[in-house]
């Protein structure tokens, strides 16, 4: 019996579920890959978010060095602070070597530990090592305009450090009451609202600077984690539907093979138990039901065979009646059943007179088409439950 809703080759079936796989295996490839990329991409971003951030804030950062020392230098009058008010400028512009990590935490440290902590590098510019960096035009000119206001603001600083060095300061006083006129003019003009405003025209080109690193990168970072979470439910979402398919290709893998090569293993088990289940069998229009179509053929010409082979043996061939061996079978079980019923049963023997002179003088073919005779004669006198059988040569038996 076929069913035809999956009535496919198994070869084609397979073929078919290769190039599934093969499909699945490739788009998942696909999106790993994408993963991967945006992952990357993301962690370069953010790496390269935090270098343009750093850098940046490098000129506040010194220019709040170069403050803080002026002002020390101014109320001190400690020629550390001013050698490294000047250092910083060098530092800056290339005419010292820049220490190593210098964007992190320097002039804080003691000099034995910024020795340590932050040995001598190449000379470099803040400048040059801005360019190193993806910096757009408009961020690069903020820097630039911001630069150039710092530098400016070094002129007061400068203007604070001469009227310094025209001190005795071996005749300083020891109490603010006491500070030269020169210090006095120093410190104001590192205190006052000029000097304040040249610092805001630093500060402000570097907040616009910072303001527009921070929102081109979020806009840029924002669409990477949009991207790797549109990836990730792809992934998913492929995962999901992979999953499904794998219950489906299981489910018709025991429907289109297995089930069959069961129900072809039952019939073969029916067939030697003297049962017959190729009737309750259900086969596709496939290889294993080729297989079970021409076994059943095979199986019902084997039996076809052997009918025909149970009744040669049983048969004689010239008569067409029941021979000597198979009177013997019946005989045997009719005589069970007599002695279970008590019945009775009767036996003739019967032979044909003078059959051999026939034989001798006519020929054996004219003696065969004489038994002929015999036995259709024979078989209009007995009974349909009669047993009639060729004992031998002319000899029957009823």
């Amino acid at each position: 019996m076929r069913i035809y809703d999956l009535n496919v080759k198994i070869r084609t079936f397979f073929i078919a579920l290769n190039i599934f796989l093969l499909v699945i295996a490739g788009f998942s490839a696909s999106y790993l890959f994408s993963l991967r990329e945006y992952s990357v991409k993301l962690k370069d971003m953010e790496s390269q978010r935090y270098a343009l951030t750093q850098k940046a804030d490098e000129l506040r950062r010194s220019s709040d060095d170069l403050t803080r020392f002026a002002r020390t230098y101014a109320n001190t009058l400690d020629e550390t602070y001013k050698a490294n008010y000047f250092k910083i400028l060098d530092i800056r512009n290339a005419k010292a070597p820049r220490p190593r990590d210098y964007e992190g935490i320097y002039w804080d440290l003691t000099p034995s530990q910024r020795a340590l902590r932050h040995p001598l590098g190449n000379s470099t510019s803040i400048k040059e090592e801005m360019k190193k960096l993806p910096y757009t035009r408009y961020e690069y000119e903020k820097f630039l305009e911001s630069e150039a206001n710092s530098n400016g603001l070094t002129n007061l600083e400068i203007e604070a450090f001469n009227a310094l060095a025209k001190l005795d300061k071996d005749a300083i006083g020891e109490s603010v009451e006491q500070l030269p006129a020169n210090q006095i003019l120093a410190i104001r003009i590192l205190n006052s609202k000029e000097y304040h405003e040249a610092k805001e025209k630093i500060m402000l080109p570097l907040d616009e600077l910072l303001f527009s690193i921070k929102e081109r990168t979020q806009k840029s970072i924002k669409q990477r984690d949009d991207n790797l979470e549109n990836a990730f439910n792809a992934l998913f979402a492929l995962l999901f539907f992979g999953a499904l398919a794998f219950i489906v290709v299981i489910f018709a893998i025991n429907k289109k093979i297995l089930s069959p090569i069961s129900n072809l293993t039952r019939t073969i088990l029916s067939f030697k138990q003297g049962e017959d289940y190729s009737t309750k069998a259900k086969y596709y229009d496939d290889e294993i039901g080729l297989m079970s179509k021409h076994f059943l053929e095979m199986k019902k010409k084997q039996d076809e065979n052997h009918a025909i082979i149970n009744k040669l043996g049983q048969t004689d061939p010239l008569t067409n009646t029941l021979n000597r061996r198979a009177f013997f079978d019946i005989s045997e079980r009719l005589i069970r059943l007599l002695n279970r019923s008590e019945g009775n049963l009767s036996l003739m023997i019967l032979d044909i007179d003078f059959f051999k002179k026939i034989n001798d003088e006519h020929g054996h073919l004219i003696g065969d088409e004489i038994l002929k005779h015999f036995v259709k004669n024979v078989k209009k006198i007995i009974r349909e439950s009669d047993v009639l059988a060729r004992y031998g040569g002319e000899e029957f038996i009823i």
